[in-house]
């Protein structure tokens, strides 16, 4: 009977193992640093006004900065004209200096836009105590949008820009009829697993024998659904206009994501990095680069998209609460 014991011994020791690598590995989709804004829109030269507004989901107040378009002294004829949502990245903030986020505020300030910048739950100054590796961020965004709603802002006049993990968040959140007239997506990734196994080569490839235990986890103790995170598939099922960006030397997010997103949203990709319809590779930029490689040109590209896009009328099934 002692080889039994040492059966059942050796197999409840594999199984408190397994569990608990995969309860860590489940953690790590949690985890951020707080890294709170330096600077401010006045930084740049843009007038501002401070807000905080919930999440769609989860009970957690966010921060924000709205910033009226050029000539609105009233806020009430501000909200009466196009705006667009900048949304950052994991582990950044709403004044991001790597992307250059209040600089790109300020260029699509000047072409007559109001810009609405936010903090996700757990970054900058908003509140939360954990990130979601883009899952509840959806509904932050999602937050965001209902509160420029509320306050008058036509969703037919809505855009979204998004960086990276925000990039694949507003790729998710917007692809909803009605929720935002255009969405641009900037250095995003096409599917969470798809991030996940990159990460887990080479040495750490034995890993991968916990992604099942880790999907559990992550549901049970944390209400993540890692499947649906998946920007290609709500690409793949949205209406809505949408330019991808994506940097070339990007190792972050390597650029077969964008190829993937491509072929989801129906555009042709092309290697040499010319495009055709909506997306545009950066030469010579790494992960989130593409603005600070061609500043000029990715606010003029962004403008004329959104210009292009963003008119007066109501858009066909607006979402809905």
């Amino acid at each position: 009977m002692n080889w039994i014991n040492r059966t059942l011994y050796a197999t409840a020791a594999a199984a408190g193992l397994y569990a608990g690598v995969s309860t860590l590995m489940a953690r790590g989709l949690t985890r951020s640093t707080r890294i709170r804004p330096e600077d401010t829109p006045a930084t740049v030269g843009l007038a501002y006004e401070s807000v905080k507004f919930p999440s769609r989901a989860g009970r957690v107040t966010l921060s924000g900065w709205l910033c009226p378009p050029p000539g609105c002294t009233d806020m009430n004829d501000a909200l009466a004209q196009r705006w667009v949502v900048l949304v950052h990245g994991f582990g950044s903030n709403s004044a991001d200096p790597t992307t250059g986020m209040l600089g790109l505020a300020r260029d699509l300030h000047d072409r007559n836009f109001g810009v609405l910048l936010f903090d996700f739950r757990s970054s900058g100054n908003s509140r939360g105590n954990g990130s979601s590796a883009g899952y509840f961020e959806r509904f932050d965004l999602l937050g965001a949008l209902d509160y420029l709603a509320e306050r008058g802002v036509d969703r037919a006049r809505l855009g979204v820009l998004g960086h990276s993990m925000g990039g694949a968040v507003t790729l998710m959140a917007c692809s909803t009829p009605g929720t935002a007239a255009a969405v641009v997506s900037d250095s995003a990734f096409a599917d969470l697993w798809l991030m996940i196994k990159r990460a887990q080569s080479g040495l750490l490839m034995p890993l991968r024998a916990a992604n099942p235990g880790m999907e559990i986890m992550a549901r049970l103790l944390y209400g993540i659904e890692i499947s649906e995170v998946s920007p290609a598939r709500s690409l793949a099922l949205s209406e809505s206009p949408v330019l991808i960006i994506h940097g070339e030397e990007d190792k972050v997010v390597p650029v077969s994501h964008a190829r993937l997103l491509a072929k989801a949203s129906g555009s042709e990709f092309r290697a040499t990095g010319a495009t055709s319809g909506r997306i545009w590779l950066v030469p010579g930029a790494g992960h989130l680069e593409a603005y600070r490689t061609a500043t000029q040109e990715y606010a003029r590209r962004v403008s004329e998209f959104f210009d292009a896009h963003l008119t007066a009328g109501v858009p066909t099934g607006l979402a809905q609460r």
